[in-house]
C-alpha cells in the first residue's frame, strides 16, 4: 500500500493500481486502501475495478466522512452520471436514426469524465454515424480515416470500408472501391481472431458489398427490412 499510495500522490494511477488491487485483496476491510485503489481506478477510467473494490467494502460505506471519502465520492457520482449517459447514447445507437443525439450524449458523457477517454473514441464513432445519416460522406470518410490510425482494428476496418463504399457510391470512382474492398480485407482479418468481431464482420461485409455493388446508399434497418425480412441474421 506504501508504494501506491506515493505513486497516487504522482498521479501515476496506472501504475499504482496494481500494488492497490493486491492490497485490498489482502485487507478489503482498510478504508485507506479501498479509498487509495478507487481513486486511482476512477483517475483512469477503470470504473469496474473502482466499483469493485467499493462494493467490497460494505457497499462502499465508510465511518467517517473525511476529505478523501469525499474526493472519492464525487469522482464516483461524476463517472456514474457519464456513464448513464453514454448508455442512453448506445441504446439510441441500436435503435437507428438517432445518431446524431447519441453523438450528442456521448460527447456530454466524455465530457463530464475525462477520464475515461474511449467515450470520446465513442463518440467520434457517433458522429461518423450522424454523419452519414445527414448524407455528409465526405466527414464520414474523414472521421473513419482518423480513427482507423488512431487505432486500427476490425470496428474502424469496418467503418473505413463503409464510408470508402459510399464516396464509391456517390462517384462512381474506381479508386474508392478499390480502397473499401481493400479495407473490408483488413477488417476481416482483424476479426478472424475474435469470434463475437468475425459475426460482426460477417453482418456488416454484406451491407458494404451490397453498397459497392448497387451502388444504392441504404441503413441497416432498411437493408434488414429489404433482405432480411426485418431482422438482421
Amino acid at each position: 500500500m506504501y508504494i501506491g499510495e506515493r505513486l497516487v500522490g504522482e498521479k501515476r494511477y496506472a501504475e499504482a493500481l496494481p500494488y492497490l488491487e493486491e492490497t485490498v485483496r489482502i485487507a478489503p476491510d482498510s478504508d485507506k486502501a479501498v479509498l487509495l485503489t478507487a481513486k486511482a481506478a476512477l483517475s483512469i477510467g477503470e470504473v469496474e475495478v473502482a466499483q469493485k473494490a467499493l462494493q467490497g467494502h460494505d457497499g462502499g460505506k465508510f465511518e467517517d466522512e473525511d476529505s478523501d471519502v469525499v474526493e472519492v465520492k464525487a469522482l464516483w457520482t461524476r463517472a456514474l452520471g457519464a456513464f448513464e449517459k453514454a448508455d442512453q447514447a448506445v441504446q439510441l445507437g441500436k435503435e437507428g436514426g438517432h445518431d446524431a443525439e447519441a453523438a450528442r450524449l456521448m460527447h456530454g458523457a466524455a465530457a463530464s469524465y475525462p477520464e475515461a477517454p474511449k467515450l470520446a473514441t465513442v463518440a467520434e464513432m457517433y458522429d461518423e454515424g450522424a454523419a452519414f445519416e445527414r448524407k455528409d460522406y465526405d466527414a464520414f470518410l474523414a472521421l473513419a480515416e482518423k480513427l482507423w490510425k488512431e487505432d486500427p482494428s476490425a470496428s474502424t476496418a469496418s467503418q473505413l470500408a463503409s464510408a470508402l463504399a459510399c464516396k464509391y457510391a456517390v462517384t462512381g470512382d474506381m479508386a474508392y472501391r478499390k480502397q473499401s474492398e481493400d479495407m473490408l480485407q483488413k477488417a476481416e482479418r482483424e476479426a478472424k481472431a475474435d469470434p463475437e468481431a468475425m459475426k460482426n464482420f460477417q453482418e456488416y461485409s454484406e451491407r458494404i458489398r451490397y453498397r459497392l455493388n448497387s451502388r444504392q446508399i441504404i441503413d441497416t434497418q432498411e437493408y434488414d427490412r429489404r433482405f432480411r425480412g426485418g431482422k438482421q441474421k
